[in-house]
Parts: C-alpha cells; sequence; structure tokens
C-alpha cells in the first residue's frame, strides 16, 4: 500500500506549528497547534455544531440500504455467518425506540443506562436516545460482582430506565434498592422465568426491547434533535482508585473526533473510510476510544460487526468478519508480536534468517511510505496477515503507549498504516494522533488532531521543563474536544481544568525535533525513594511486562527503601520453558503455586529480568527491581484489573501490603 499524495500542494513538511503571537509564559512552553487548525480555520471553527444523530444521518444517506450492525446468530449453540441490518432499518428502529421513551416519560437530558457486552442494540439504543436529546449512560459490563460502584452510577445520574441482557437482570434487580430512580430493566434478548419471579416483589418493571419497539411504533414522535453543546454521555473513569468519576462527554467533543478526520482525508493525509469498510466491535462500547471509532465508522457509512462476547471466541469472530479496520489496545497487539515472534525463533536458522531479511528490507520502504512487498508480503507475511483476516487496510492502537517495536512490526506484518492516538476520556481520547504517511515518527502519538491546541507545563519536581531540550513537561490541553467538567463534582473538576480552560492530563510529554509529542513519563501514581530520587512505576511495568515470562505486573515501592519489588503475573508456558531450560530441578508435576512459591524459581527470575532489562537500557539503576513475589492467580481474578485492563494500584497496594514488606525483608 501507497498512502495516497496529498490533494493540495501546501500541505508543509512539517504538520504541528507553534501558536503564533501566543504569549510567554514563565514555566509553560508556547502552545502548538495541527497546521488544518491554521490553514482551514473557517472549517475547524464549525467543529462541535452537531449531534450524534446528525452524524448518523449523514452516514445514512451516504449508505442508504447498506449493511450498517452485522451479528453473528447462534443456531443450536453455533455462530453462523453475519447477518446485517442496514442504515435505514437501524434508523427505522431508532425512531421506534425513541419514541417509545418519550412515551416513557423520558425528557431532554434525562439519562438512560446502558449494562452490555457490544451488540447492535446497543449502539440502535444510543442513538434513540440522542433522537430524542436523552443522555446516555454507558456502563462496562464487567462491574456485575461491585455493587456499590453500580448503584453510586445509577444514583448519581437518576437513571429511570436501564438497557442490559438477560445475563446481566439479576446483578441489577440486585442493586434496584439502592438506586431508588430506577423503575425499567429493558431486556435486549430475553427475560427469564426466576427474573420474572423475583421482580414481582419489586418496584421495578422487566420490559422486552422487543415490546419497547413496537409501543414506539403506535406512538411516533418527532425527534427533539440535541445540539453540539448538549451533554450526549456521562462515561465513569475505569476506577483505579476510589468510586469512579462522571465524565461529562458533549455531542459537540465526539462529533468533533470525526470531523477532523473528515479534514484529514479531504487533504489526503487520512485514509478514505467507505460504505466497503468493516470494523469489529470488540473493545468495550463504554470506553472512549470504542465510542470515537463508532463515531467516524457511522460518519462514513461504513460497517460495524460486533463480535460474540467471548474473548476465546475473538479471533473465530475476526476470520468469520475479516475487517478492514482493526483497533486494539497495545496489550493486544503486545500479544500478537510475542506469538509471532516466538515461532520466528523456533523455526530454525534458515526460516528465521529470511523471515529477518524480509523484515529489514520492507523497514527501509517504510521510509518512502510503502507499506508492500510483492516477494516479501506473499512468501514471508502472508500468514500474519491472516491472524486478523487477511483485510485489514488501517490498523488504530490508542488507551496506552505502544513500544517502538511492536509499531514496526504491525506496520510490515500487515502491509498498513498503523494509526496512533493519544487522549483520554476527558478529552474523548482524541487530542493527538498520527497520520498515515508518519511512517518515521514510530514512538510518538503525533501531532494535535485540527482544532486542538497543546502545552507542556513544567514538573519542576521530577525536573521536566519546558526550556530543556527537548522541550518537556505536563500535557495540557483546550478545543473542541475538552470536557466541560465532571458530573456533579465541581471539586475534581476544579482540579482537573484550570481557571484558563486548559485541561491538565497529569501525563509527562516532549515534543520531538519533528515536532511530534511522545509520552514519557506520568505525574501521578509517583512515590519518591529513600535517596530521593522519583518513580513512575507505571513506565517501570511498561518495560518489565515486554519480558516473554511476565503476563503482568505490579511495581511498588517504599520512601524508606532505595530499590523497588514487584509482583508478577508470570506466564505459565513461558515460566515452564525457563525452568526446564535452566535446569532448575523443579518438577513439571508440581502445582504451579507450588512453583510461583519457589526460592530458587524466583531468584533465577530476578537474574533473568535484570539482565535483560539492563540489556534495554531504557530504566536507572534505582528503577532496577530487585524481588519480585510470583502470583499464580490472575490479577483480573482478584478483582485488581478495571475494565480497561488498567491496575487498581491503590487495591493492589493495599492486596501484597505483607508480601511487600517480606520481599524488603528478604535476601534471596
Amino acid at each position: 500500500m501507497t498512502i495516497p499524495t496529498p490533494r493540495y500542494d501546501d500541505v508543509p513538511d512539517r504538520l504541528c506549528l507553534e501558536v503564533v503571537n501566543a504569549p510567554a509564559v514563565p514555566g509553560e512552553g508556547k502552545p502548538r497547534v495541527n497546521f488544518l487548525t491554521v490553514d482551514r480555520e473557517y472549517r475547524v471553527k464549525q467543529f462541535g455544531k452537531l449531534s450524534m444523530w446528525d452524524l448518523f444521518q449523514r452516514g445514512r444517506t451516504i449508505a442508504g440500504d447498506s449493511p450498517c450492525l452485522g451479528k453473528r446468530v447462534l443456531v443450536n449453540g453455533t455462530a453462523r455467518h453475519y447477518t446485517w441490518e442496514t442504515y435505514d432499518e437501524v434508523h427505522y428502529r431508532a425512531e421506534r425506540i425513541g419514541s417509545a421513551l418519550v412515551k416513557l416519560g423520558l425528557k431532554q437530558q434525562d439519562k438512560i443506562a446502558i449494562f452490555a457486552k457490544n451488540c447492535p442494540e446497543y449502539t440502535i439504543v444510543e442513538l434513540a436516545a440522542f433522537r430524542q436529546s436523552g443522555v446516555v449512560v454507558p456502563i462496562y459490563d464487567t462491574l456485575v460482582s461491585d455493587e456499590s460502584v453500580l448503584a453510586h452510577m445509577l444514583n448519581l445520574t437518576e437513571c429511570g430506565i436501564i438497557f442490559t441482557t438477560s445475563k446481566q437482570v439479576s446483578s441489577l434487580l440486585s442493586v434496584c434498592g439502592q438506586a431508588s430512580h430506577l423503575k425499567m430493566i429493558v431486556v435486549f434478548d430475553e427475560i427469564l422465568e426466576k427474573d420474572k419471579q423475583q421482580v414481582e416483589q419489586m418496584d421495578v418493571e422487566l420490559l422486552l426491547l422487543a415490546d419497547l419497539e413496537k409501543m414506539g411504533a403506535r406512538n411516533m414522535t418527532e425527534p427533539t434533535t440535541p445540539k453540539g453543546a448538549d451533554m450526549a454521555k456521562i462515561c465513569f473513569s475505569s476506577g483505579t482508585t476510589g468510586l469512579p468519576k462522571g465524565i461529562i462527554l458533549t455531542h459537540g467533543m465526539i462529533t468533533s473526533s470525526a470531523e477532523r478526520y473528515h479534514v484529514g482525508e479531504e487533504y489526503g493525509l487520512d485514509i478514505p473510510v467507505g460504505s466497503t469498510d468493516v470494523l469489529i466491535s470488540y473493545l468495550p462500547m463504554a470506553h472512549v476510544f470504542e465510542m470515537v471509532l463508532q463515531t467516524v465508522v457511522l460518519h462514513c457509512g461504513a460497517r460495524i460487526g460486533f463480535w460474540q462476547g467471548d474473548v476465546a471466541k475473538l479471533m473465530l469472530d475476526v476470520q468469520e468478519l475479516k475487517p478492514t479496520l482493526f483497533a486494539g489496545t497495545p496489550r493486544i497487539y503486545n500479544r500478537i508480536y510475542d506469538g509471532v515472534m516466538a515461532q520466528v525463533s523456533k523455526a530454525g536458522w534458515v526460516k528465521s534468517a529470511l523471515f529477518h531479511t524480509a523484515y529489514n528490507g520492507k523497514l527501509t520502504w517504510l521510509a518512502r511510505n510503502m507499506y508492500n512487498h510483492a516477494i516479501w508480503d506473499n512468501v514471508v507475511f502472508a500468514k500474519v496477515k491472516q491472524m486478523l483476516g487477511g483485510r485489514v487496510r488501517i490498523l488504530l492502537t490508542g488507551a496506552a503507549p505502544l513500544g517502538n517495536e511492536v509499531a514496526s512490526f504491525l506496520r510490515i506484518a500487515f502491509s498498513c498504516p498503523l494509526l496512533e492516538g493519544y487522549g483520554m476520556t476527558e478529552g474523548m481520547g482524541s487530542v493527538t494522533v498520527t497520520y498515515p504517511r508518519d511512517t518515521q515518527s514510530v514512538g510518538t502519538v503525533g501531532i494535535p488532531i485540527p482544532g486542538v491546541i497543546v502545552k507542556l507545563v513544567d514538573v519542576p519536581d521530577m525536573n521536566y521543563l519546558s526550556s530543556s531540550n527537548p522541550p518537556a513537561g505536563e500535557i495540557c490541553f483546550k478545543g473542541p474536544v475538552a470536557f466541560p467538567g465532571y458530573y456533579k463534582d465541581p471539586e475534581r473538576t476544579a482540579e482537573t481544568i484550570d481557571a484558563d480552560g486548559w485541561v491538565h492530563t497529569g501525563d509527562i510529554g516532549i515534543w520531538t525535533p519533528s515536532g511530534h509529542l511522545k509520552i514519557i513519563d506520568r505525574k501521578k501514581n509517583l512515590f519518591k525513594l529513600s535517596q530521593g530520587e522519583y518513580v513512575s512505576p507505571e513506565k517501570v511495568e511498561q518495560v518489565y511486562s515486554r519480558h516473554e515470562l511476565i503476563d503482568a505486573c505490579f511495581v511498588t515501592g517504599n520512601s524508606t527503601e532505595s530499590s523497588l519489588v514487584a509482583v508478577i503475573n508470570p506466564t505459565k508456558g513461558a515460566l515452564m520453558d525457563f525452568i526446564k531450560e535452566k535446569a532448575l530441578g523443579v518438577s513439571a508435576e508440581t502445582p504451579f503455586e507450588q512453583i510461583c512459591e519457589n526460592k530458587l524459581v524466583r531468584k533465577a527470575v530476578i537474574t533473568e529480568l535484570t539482565q535483560w532489562v539492563r540489556r534495554q537500557n531504557v530504566l536507572k539503576g534505582f528503577e532496577i527491581i530487585k524481588n519480585v513475589v510470583l502470583e499464580p492467580k490472575l490479577f483480573a481474578d482478584i478483582g485488581l484489573i478495571t475494565p480497561t485492563f488498567k491496575l487498581k494500584r491503590h487495591d493492589a497496594k493495599v492486596h501484597y501490603e505483607l508480601q511487600v514488606q517480606a520481599m524488603y525483608k528478604e535476601s534471596l
């Protein structure tokens, strides 16, 4: 694939510009913007005026009776081919559901919640609410075991109606007593008999979505389309500490993420997306990354195929759907990379040499924005490309930094651009982005999207200064994607948005010589070791997690100590191979829990990790882990991982307090 030539001759080599005439502020670097913010100022000023319903209507105008939303139907427990609803059919269903909500008393800016895995009904209900200026409260479907958090979300937003599936109804019924505003549960699929019996004793109604649609068909109403400044969603942070915050997303914030793509497409900087493109939807719909993806796809008249909701069957869904657009978090891409490289290392000298020859050959092609090679793509990388169905033409990533090596591998192996975005829910996940032609910006998160202004503010305690070379500091932004605040929480809003309207991210970045933004650290979660050095545990975890022995890790330290320790979820297969290779004398028949407790195994793991991380030469001496605990139970199973795969650091610190103390006292 060769990236299309821009349609305008005035596209500069440098896409990120300093704001002209911006006043010099002590302790801050000059703000920077996308060149399109200046060059197409009249267009950028229009960003944020449309609603999500407006954007869907644009997609419908393009696609009409073409496929919009698809899912696999189960027949006797077996998933069949994808079946599709067209844009016209989705529009009609949204009209009926929206009309039914009005019949039930929904007023403009009233809240409805959705508590389910990704499915077509989820998107249709969102569109129905938007048609009537309702506000959607998406709730992570993994919160079934945390009743207090679920009740907090429903009470804070005063949701009277929640949409869900039969699997989640019992969890909702168990919190009804704590959620006084909840009066109706609408079920996408079926109502179970046990739930019918239980609800008879409660002040809440169970209703099938199909019956709600029939109600709407009998009581059709005109749309009450919202304006761009109106609230569209209240999205809750994934909750790494305490109760999650309700982040207000306006229609304008969401639609701006699609409008900026359209401007980039006009310039030839972004690859056009159309009605023949297909996205597989499996990332949580309560997460801003998935929201942006669906917004762009629906805006362009493309298709969304939904997974079955089972991680074990995700790749089967991918093989069936054969998406042209694939989005993944670094965790997913790291697993693809590690799996392929492990096979290469075991393939023998000849095949391994051929792979690396092809890899290095294509690496040189990337410098010329060329992704395809007639020989290497067919001989070496064809099987790798089939891992994602064989048709992917755009890869996307976000939510966390992606390693340079993995980013280059993805571009080479799948013969297509990898677009990396940076942001946070408070910025619609769209503060900066890389462009397809940015093949030499590996390791960065690109430049500000059109309309967004970014600046770096000094963090003296960490010695990150905008006056240094390269300029460094906390990333702050403003623009059409910046959120107005936390719902009913002015105190925490003031902690994040300063008096001049800048959103403070807590992330530390630098400007590279080419004008790209690079994330290098995190301001929050810092702690100081006894020698006075500040440590960012997330940074250290990111480095160590690249080792094949580690599935996940929790790095921590005490201010009275001079070194770090860690709790590690080992990758079982890799650990057993390592034990065998090092001849540690541990039987493969030994229970895994006992293997993890074995001091000889732990010492060997520490030695291996220390040698490996020193070879990487990316951590300072005080950032190297001195002792580990091998945890056989997955952090997720213990409840230490958020729905977006982030570590609940405070909970982990409490959970492993005794083990941390023991590691500091222990001498291996």
